[in-house]
């Protein structure tokens, strides 16, 4: 929708804005992939307990390595962009830090809530929280990139992952009685 309402430059340009917040997936899709066995693994012996810790541990490291890349990109962004692809690019270090705080707020509310799910028979819940997001979405980008560019896509990103984020925090919840946000009793 970007190049749509902006045109292409600002499609480059929030490109390298996202590239600055690939990293968050990296740590986030490494741990998913390392713990998938072990989550199949408790949920098939009913281990909730384990299961539980399980998640609160994963939780906790995806946080704090991503308040460590949010803080890195606050405040040497600017530099990093600048340095890597040129002055003519320093546009897209708001769009990064915005695309950044969404993705930091998601590892603080468990990002995953998501794996847990479709590890557990729950693929249907998580295919409900991802389109919800994806909508709403749509419906936020449509109203903010006219109005606010880059920074209008990369809150419309940031908003509906948070969102979407939240209804799987939910279905966690109701479905395995699981808190997978660093906020645990």
């Amino acid at each position: 929708m970007l190049g749509w309402l902006e045109g292409s430059y600002s499609v480059g340009v929030f490109e390298i804005a996202t590239r600055g917040v690939d990293f968050f997936l990296f740590i986030l899709n490494a741990i998913n992939i390392a713990v998938a066995p072990t989550i199949t693994s408790l949920h098939s012996k009913n281990e909730f307990r384990k299961l539980d810790k399980l998640i609160s541990s994963c939780t906790y490291a995806i946080f704090f390595i991503s308040l460590a890349l949010f803080l890195v990109l606050y405040y040497f962004g600017d530099f990093l962009i600048e340095f890597l692809f040129g002055q003519k690019y320093i546009e897209s270090y708001q769009p990064m830090v915005i695309l950044a705080a969404g993705q930091l707020i998601c590892a603080s509310l468990g990002s995953m809530a998501g794996q847990l799910l479709i590890m557990t028979g729950h693929e249907k819940d998580t295919a409900k929280a991802i389109g919800i997001g994806a909508v709403l979405n749509i419906v936020l980008c449509s109203t903010l990139i006219p109005r606010f560019g880059l920074n209008g896509a990369a809150l419309s990103s940031s908003v509906s992952l948070v969102s979407w984020s939240l209804v799987l925090v939910y279905f966690s919840a109701i479905r395995l009685g699981i808190n997978t946000t660093v906020l645990k009793n």
